[in-house]
């Protein structure tokens, strides 16, 4: 596999410290809150989510990159294949960028790796969520919860789309939105975070077209 080019607060090891993910993080980093260039990188990788490793190794570190302008702490838990944002507010997101097209059964596994999380942790259930980060150009929100209605277990699980991760890490560094209200907005009281974070946007940046590059070659972020 070819290498890849991290958000604040993500743990590297020093054994992995030249690995794909390392170089990629270590390229975000340089990015830091430079968020038009994020949404570039993630315009490029997202559509090659289910059929490229790299791609979605990208997206993952992206997203990751995303929490921590958020003021998460990100760090990832690889056998489970999860990331972890822990919230100074004590709430604990268990985080996986998703592809559209396997939503359905790729939730219950998302659910179960937040059992686990909490299983191991002396946290109460309350603060421990899982997050489904969403990843596709078009998502039809009301066929995927009716989808999931008749579904049990999946209580703890909220879902976002990474385009409107991205408007809430806008929201954030432009200091629109505390860190608290980012974490609100990212656990809804029903699964769907998208309608209020792309309520939010509209009212502070109104509609804005921002076009998007065509996907390129899978190893985009290493040139």
């Amino acid at each position: 596999m070819r290498g890849l080019p991290v958000a604040p607060g993500f743990d590297q090891t020093e054994s992995d410290s030249d690995s794909p993910r390392a170089r990629f993080r270590k390229h975000l980093r340089g990015l830091g809150a430079d968020l038009t260039e994020v949404g570039h990188h993630l315009r490029r990788a997202v559509p090659q989510i289910d059929t490229d490793e790299e791609a979605r190794l990208a997206v993952e570190e992206l997203v990751s990159h995303l929490g921590g302008v958020l003021g998460f702490h990100t760090s990832r838990d690889e056998r489970e294949g999860i990331a972890i944002w822990g919230s100074p507010t004590g709430i604990t997101l268990v985080t996986r960028a998703l592809g559209a097209g396997g939503l359905a059964g790729a939730l219950a596994p998302l659910a179960q790796a937040r059992d686990r999380r909490l299983a191991g942790t002396a946290a109460p259930a309350r603060l421990v969520s899982a997050l489904g980060v969403v990843c596709g150009s078009r998502i039809d929100w009301r066929q995927i919860e009716e989808s999931l209605s008749m579904r049990r277990g999946l209580d703890a699980v909220r879902l976002v789309s990474v385009d409107r991760l991205l408007d809430l890490a806008v929201l954030r560094r432009d200091h629109v939105l505390a860190h608290p209200d980012a974490v609100v907005l990212l656990r809804p009281q029903g699964m769907n975070a998208d309608a209020l974070v792309e309520l939010m946007a509209r009212r502070r940046y109104g509609q804005e077209e921002d076009a998007a590059g065509p996907p390129g070659d899978a190893a985009w972020w290493i040139r």
